[in-house]
């Protein structure tokens, strides 16, 4: 029986040997500070569902990678978080990130993004 780990990643890929792996990684980091630095503007338009502690944000163009990464990064920071999901509607190419706390959900995003920056920045130094 496996045991998934949604902490635990491998990433591969395979090129045609025009890029050099080094730089190919470097070029998708920098993509996603480009992303990160996109949701950071949206975050103040995050929803609150009237008379509920449930929060939502719409992403134009956006799908799993961010949303996984989003959602990752909250339980990590957050283990209290009462809950966070996404789910991308494929039709619209919309991800829909949904925050449930009675806390700061918008302080909450704002040092996800911190966190993830962090860690793509540290990165790029290798």
């Amino acid at each position: 029986c496996s045991v998934s780990n949604p902490m635990v990643h491998r990433l591969s890929f395979i090129t045609n040997g025009t890029i050099d792996p080094i730089i190919l990684i470097k070029k998708s980091l920098h993509i996603m500070l480009e992303k990160l630095e996109t949701l950071k503007k949206l975050i103040p338009n995050m929803e609150n569902i009237p008379n509920t502690n449930i929060y939502v944000l719409n992403i134009k163009d956006e799908h799993d990678t961010i949303g996984n990464m989003i959602m990752k990064s909250l339980v990590t920071l957050y283990p209290d978080i009462l809950a966070v999901t996404y789910d991308v509607d494929r039709l619209n190419n919309i991800l829909r990130i949904r925050i449930k706390d009675d806390n700061n959900v918008i302080h909450y995003m704002e040092e996800a993004i911190l966190y993830n920056e962090s860690i793509i920045n540290s990165l790029l130094k290798f």
